[in-house]
């Protein structure tokens, strides 16, 4: 983990008195010391300046719920609600300006992640991953994110994936790995990633792979291995690929030739 700046500033220069409060400590030897994890409600206003705001709220485990509070000018969220463990409803608005938003909702109560715009987003690495609570995401705006890593994996109760363009979208790896109860996949603009790892890895409840285009991908390995409920697959453009490894292993409900894609269309194409 990067290390702490020692305080945040405004768009003047001045230091912020409250972003100073709010940050965590840093241990040196072991990172981000603990949260405030008694902390049950957090009623702070005027952070519209601050521009970092990386690890601010994380393991604040008895945290329920985060208030509407304008977050205008922040930059960079990674970590920010990181673990969170008992916040179902999130209220904050103003994060259009955020790019990096890695680990920043991981592991939250969440069951509605609200519908705010992230257009400047561009690291979404496990933004939303082990939130198994949620199961209706309406974010907008996630078309400039290029690292979508691990973004969705093991959110267990989600149903639908929206229909979102994610066309700046490079690395897809585990991105919804583990979404054991997804049946509709409506994103779009894929044809930019080049890594699929282990993509949509043990969707079991997944019966139809979409006609979406991945002309850039190049690795699939265990892509969609364990989608054992999937019985059309539909998605083109593959010929790019180097790499099939189990990419349709234990695929149980489709038909030669995906079922058989360990014997198949392991050798490099």
């Amino acid at each position: 983990m990067r290390p702490l700046t020692s305080r945040m500033e405004d768009s003047s220069g001045r230091s912020s008195r409250l972003a100073r409060v709010f940050r965590p400590m840093l241990d040196r030897r072991t990172g981000p010391a603990p949260g405030c994890t008694s902390l049950t409600s957090f009623l702070a206003t005027g952070l519209d300046s601050g521009t970092s705001f990386i690890y601010a709220w994380q393991n604040c485990t008895s945290l329920t719920s985060f208030p509407a509070i304008a977050l205008t000018a922040g930059t960079n969220f990674g970590q920010a609600w990181y673990n969170c463990t008992s916040m179902t409803s999130f209220n904050a608005t103003g994060l259009d300006s955020g790019t990096a938003f890695s680990n920043a909702w991981r592991n939250t109560a969440l069951t509605t992640f609200p519908a705010i715009s992230l257009t400047a987003g561009t690291n979404f690495s496990s933004a939303w991953a082990d939130c198994s609570s949620l199961s209706s995401f309406l974010a907008t705006d996630l078309d400039s994110g290029t690292n979508l890593s691990y973004a969705w994996q093991n959110c267990t109760s989600l149903t639908t994936m929206p229909a979102l363009a994610l066309t700046a979208g490079t690395s897809f790896l585990y991105t919804w790995a583990g979404c054991s109860s997804l049946t509709s996949f409506l994103a779009t603009g894929l044809n930019s990633g080049t890594d699929f790892t282990l993509t949509w890895y043990n969707c079991t409840a997944l019966t139809t792979m979409p006609a979406l285009a991945l002309t850039a991908g190049t690795t699939f390995n265990q892509t969609w291995r364990f989608c054992s409920s999937m019985t059309s697959f539909l998605a083109t453009g593959l010929n790019s690929a180097t790499t099939f490894r189990l990419a349709w292993g234990d695929c149980t409900s489709l038909a030669p030739p995906f079922r058989d894609s360990i014997a198949c269309l392991s050798a490099t194409l």
